[in-house]
């Protein structure tokens, strides 16, 4: 059920325009890890879990490769740097599944904050900035 779901969330984020000129899925993933960054509660970040996609489309692909950039540049400026574990959710399901159960993502990339007993303290998808990222990590 998760897959289908899952499958028809990124069809309609690559598919959204926002005019002739306009990367698909651009107008609809910097507004979602926005809204999701706006409402997250502010807990310490012990770990980061990553759930990307291996076998993507061009957008996804570009999309993922950015916000890692992002994420990679923000954690170097920290003296303490959490442990990242990266999940591809098309090739390894069962170990996705975990992190699908806490939050279903609509596209990817899909960022989960965990505190230090292993919850969710904050959920950021789509095309991130290094704004968002400090905002949940917290001043280096």
């Amino acid at each position: 059920m998760i897959r289908p779901l899952l499958l028809l969330g990124l069809l309609a984020a690559c598919a959204s325009v926002a005019g002739p000129d306009a990367t698909p899925g651009a107008a609809t993933a910097p507004a979602l890890a926005a809204d999701a960054a706006q409402q997250a509660p502010r807990a310490a970040v012990a770990s980061v879990v990553i759930l990307e996609k291996k076998e993507c489309c061009a957008c996804t692909d570009r999309r993922q490769k950015d916000s890692r950039a992002a994420f990679d540049a923000e954690v170097a400026k920290r003296t303490v740097k959490p442990p990242v574990t990266v999940i591809y959710m098309d090739t390894e399901l069962d170990r996705a599944r975990l992190y699908l159960d806490m939050q279903t993502p609509v596209v990817t990339p899909a960022y989960y904050f965990l505190d230090a007993a292993g919850k969710m303290a904050t959920f950021l998808q789509g095309e991130i900035t290094a704004d968002q990222l400090a905002g949940v990590l917290g001043t280096p």
